[in-house]
């Protein structure tokens, strides 16, 4: 069930009369009880024995937690704590990595060939298993106290806005959300409803146009050869990796506002980023806050020698490649990000600088991004390198050239331009804006495609 279906349409207008009916005045059983309910249908709607895979990881980490917290032994704490981690990550090895660990080490010659477990992913696993396991690693810190109730967290976990693809919400956010005080405010109706029509606006009217032209595109790259088709083809590219999942945030934001929760934004106009160390500050905002907070701070951050900085921003930039897919061209796009933060960090291109050298470094910062984006499309690592070697090698004055495939990238230059000149809208044009942008939609459904996100 997706965003952008009818079955999703019907389902959200349930909920949203349960917190008419039952929430008016605060969070009351009753609404919270609903919205349980309904999380859980609309994660089990096509496979609803993955349920149960949800339901076993969300029972671990609230009874780890319960028992982190009630223990003063050091020793009781850590096993908890480790007992949480290993299901949590032996859950998302065993569904996302057991058939590429089978295929790499059949590839290696490492042993006798093995056929591929043909596994399911479970949709959102990446998603849901990291919210459940910082929830357990803050109360272990004593950063966050556990909640009492079973049914208030796994309704944190599994709260359908941001299952399956986002943003990775964590408990002290939503937590303390589940019984605030807040009535229905028609201010936050309003931003709810412009927050959904951006994204759909994203998703149904840029993502949808753009993906038929990129797939349409991109096995005639390697076959024309031309330099010219194959830098239109990853811009294409890169507007519809952030159309379609900036718009599902967007979504998944404004779907929250509508039923009386507020998280903080996913994406930030990432292509004004003049650095790679402002880019992950501005491109899926809750993973890189994730892995910055639970991955390169315990293995020491830039608190230790310079030699390990840089280690630790390449081992978090190349766990990260292998997050978004089990796959060694998802590990080469990590590493290449993380290459570049570590070659900023030792220029000190990573701290704010001169509008010149801004300029030249964010050209350098965003050509390596669009680089970046083959790899993340491609199917294989070699199809990416072929790629690659056309954009640099091929001819730039012969072979088609599309330029009005690119004018569904207007908006979003637009928007980036905005963005970067610091030109805030008033209050008449966003509302203009998103009345235009609502119009665009009706007019522009069709067909849809799955989010992107939804494979990771």
């Amino acid at each position: 069930m997706t965003f952008v279906s009818f079955a999703f349409a019907a389902l959200f207008a349930l909920t949203l009369l349960a917190r008419f009916t039952f929430g008016r005045t605060k969070q009351s059983p009753a609404y919270l009880h609903t919205l349980l309910l309904f999380s859980l249908v609309f994660y089990g709607w096509h496979i609803p024995a993955y349920t149960v895979i949800l339901l076993f990881s969300a029972t671990i980490d609230w009874l780890a937690a319960k028992k982190i917290s009630e223990t003063n032994s050091a020793v009781a704490r850590k096993v908890l704590i480790w007992v949480s981690m290993s299901v949590n990550l032996g859950l998302l090895g065993f569904f996302k990595y057991a058939d590429f660990a089978i295929g790499l080490w059949s590839e290696l010659g490492l042993g006798p060939q093995r056929e591929p477990l043909g596994i399911i992913l479970p949709i959102g696993i990446s998603f849901y298993t990291f919210q459940s396991m910082s929830y357990t690693i803050d109360v272990y810190r004593g950063h966050f106290a556990p909640t009492k109730r079973f049914r208030d967290f796994l309704l944190g976990i599994s709260f359908f806005p941001q299952l399956v693809a986002g943003p990775i919400v964590r408990a002290r956010d939503i937590m303390p959300q589940i019984h605030r005080r807040r009535g229905i405010r028609t201010q936050a109706l309003l931003r709810g409803a412009e927050l959904v029509i951006q994204g759909l606006f994203l998703k149904v009217v840029l993502a949808d146009n753009l993906a038929p032209l990129v797939d349409a595109r991109w096995p005639s790259v390697t076959k024309l050869g031309n330099a010219r088709f194959a830098f239109e083809t990853a811009l294409l590219f890169s507007g519809q990796i952030l159309s379609d999942f900036a718009g599902y945030s967007s979504i998944a934001l404004g779907l929250a506002y509508l039923l009386g929760f507020q998280f903080r934004p996913n994406f930030d106009n990432p292509y004004i980023a003049t650095s790679f160390r402002e880019f992950w500050t501005r491109w899926h905002i809750s993973l890189s806050t994730w892995l910055r907070d639970y991955l390169y701070v315990p293995l020491g951050g830039n608190r230790q020698s310079k030699a390990r900085t840089l280690r630790n921003l390449m081992l978090v930039m190349l766990i990260g490649g292998l997050w978004h897919g089990a796959a060694i061209h998802f590990v080469i796009w990590g590493g290449i990000h993380g290459l570049g933060l570590v070659v900023e960090r030792v220029i000190g291109f990573h701290r704010p600088g001169g509008r010149l050298r801004a300029l030249l470094w964010g050209a350098v910062v965003q050509g390596t991004v669009l680089v970046t984006w083959v790899f993340f499309r491609a199917e294989s690592t070699s199809q990416a390198a072929d790629f690659v070697l056309v954009m640099g090698a091929g001819a730039w004055d012969a072979g088609p050239s599309e330029l009005a495939d690119l004018i569904w990238l207007l908006p979003l230059f637009l928007m980036h331009a905005r963005a970067a000149i610091r030109l805030p809208a008033t209050d008449t044009e966003r509302s203009a804006l998103t009345a235009l942008m609502f119009y665009a939609c009706v007019t522009a459904y069709g067909p849809t495609s799955d989010f992107i996100y939804f494979q990771f």
